[in-house]
């Protein structure tokens, strides 16, 4: 993408800005004004961060120089006060990884949480999970740790390297790739630390040095993997279903070794945000989220996650029950009572069936 002129750039920002203000009307129509502006100029939403990131970088205006230091309360703090991090996310993601609407919401949402983490008793695991190779979980989680605070990202760990490097890193979120290489159903101690950090004061205990000591387990954990997880791991996290993007969806390559400064600028501006809100600890909660779905959607982060958790849930209840009904119905017929000769018939037809298929 070509950057627009840098007088356009700081019109953008400044729109986008106003875009979080609490006058319904004025938000409304800066939002009407920036698309409308972005659509002219042949950019779209997903190069806001781009943008933004140039004005905050280029203009001696909008960017807190060593040498030149601005008060309190000026048009920048502003600016940077009201601009829409949690959009910005949503924008990147949208940019690099492609998932659902609601998908995108609960990854982004789950990126601040882990900036915010500590203020909460309960942290929700992500698991990002796949029925095949190739769905983009490695590429998710590269994306989250450009954007996390002090991310530990592995393809391969143990028990002991988690609550080890906790211990000197509190705020870490832990970020696992090849989860089904793990031997997580077999892992007991591995499963302990997964579960137990779900929730403040977890901890497990290890005799070091002729010493009982404690290490804490409270920690955000994503985890990818082909397949499933253990169910009261699954219990515990916000579950992100993903598939091989289809052909006409397209985005854009993002590289690990040189990423574009829209995340440095995007994770400075979180870090800015983690320092000044202000959270509601107890929201209301719409009425699909209760117990622990309640606490992994909504309890534990800003108040947009609970609509799209909402949405989540339902549909999980949905396949759950129709996986349900299809069971019950299988359950109806029974090989045993048909004859050997049908049962031969019924097997060689659904051999041709699959080859068909295949």
């Amino acid at each position: 993408m070509t950057l627009p002129p840098p007088n356009l750039c700081r019109l953008i920002a400044q729109l986008h800005a106003l875009i979080g203000s609490p006058a319904a009307k004025e938000a409304e129509n800066a939002r009407e004004k920036l698309v409308q502006l972005l659509t002219k100029h042949c950019c779209s939403w997903n190069d806001l961060p781009e943008i933004l990131a140039a004005v905050r970088t280029n203009d001696p205006a909008t960017t807190n120089d060593a040498t030149s230091p601005q008060p309190e309360g000026t048009a920048a703090d502003a600016m940077a006060t009201h601009i829409n991090i949690f959009d910005l996310i949503v924008r990147l993601i949208e940019k690099y990884v492609a998932v659902s609407d609601d998908e995108r919401i609960a990854i982004a949402l789950w990126v601040l949480h882990t900036w915010i983490f500590d203020q909460f008793p309960i942290t929700p695991r992500l698991a990002l999970l796949s029925p095949v190779r190739g769905c983009g979980k490695t590429l998710l989680l590269i994306l989250i740790e450009l954007l996390c605070a002090e991310p530990f990202r592995s393809d391969n760990v143990t028990a002991a390297v988690i609550y080890h490097h906790l211990r000197s890193r509190p705020r870490s979120p832990l970020l696992l790739d090849e989860g089904d290489n793990q031997n997580i159903f077999r892992d007991g101690p591995l499963r302990a630390v997964f579960n137990s950090g779900h929730r403040r004061g977890g901890n497990i205990s290890r005799f070091v040095g002729g010493w009982t000591r404690r290490f804490s387990t409270f920690a955000p954990l994503a985890i990818a993997a082909i397949g499933t997880l253990p169910l009261p791991l699954l219990h515990r996290a916000v579950v992100i279903n993903m598939q091989r993007r289809p052909a006409d969806v397209q985005i854009e390559r993002l590289d690990e070794t040189n990423p574009p400064r829209a995340f440095a600028v995007v994770r400075e501006m979180a870090r800015t945000w983690a320092a000044r809100c202000r959270l509601n600890r107890d929201p209301e909660m719409p009425p699909q989220l209760r117990d622990r779905a309640a606490d992994n959607g909504g309890r534990c982060s800003p108040s947009p996650m609970l609509s799209g958790m909402a949405k989540m849930h339902e549909r999980r209840q949905l396949r759950f029950a129709r996986s349900a009904r299809m069971k019950m119905q299988a359950s109806r017929y029974s090989p045993a009572s048909e004859p050997c000769s049908t049962r031969c018939r019924r097997r060689a037809g659904g051999r041709i069936a699959s080859l068909a298929i295949d």
